[in-house]
């Protein structure tokens, strides 16, 4: 598994149309702030969602400061994902990084 920082996601996301964007927050989170193209896929019910990733496919994997997606990459890892990313410091440090006009909570 790899952490990026938000700056390189961006590069990641900007250079590679493939990756899929996985928000694992929950859905009043979601409401408030979301990356663009992203999936909303509770940590609290994820399991229902697994079946709806390719172990392949190239997926970042990010929550407000990085703790619940790193335990849900290293959920998907073990389940033979291996392509995982975690954005380092979640939605947070984006708007710290990337977007200083997203809202904050």
């Amino acid at each position: 598994m790899k952490s990026l920082s938000p700056t390189e996601a961006i590069e990641l996301i900007n250079s590679d149309d493939g990756v899929r964007i996985v928000d694992v927050r929950e859905k009043w989170e979601y409401d408030i702030v979301r990356l663009p193209h992203s999936e909303l896929m509770s940590l609290s019910n994820f399991q229902k969602h697994i079946s709806n990733l390719n172990p392949e496919e190239i997926i970042l994997v990010y929550c407000h400061q990085g703790v619940r997606s790193l335990s849900v990459c290293k959920y998907l890892e073990s389940n033979g994902f291996i392509n995982i990313i975690n954005l380092s410091g979640g939605i947070n440090a984006w708007t710290d990084e990337v977007d200083q006009n997203m809202p904050r909570y």
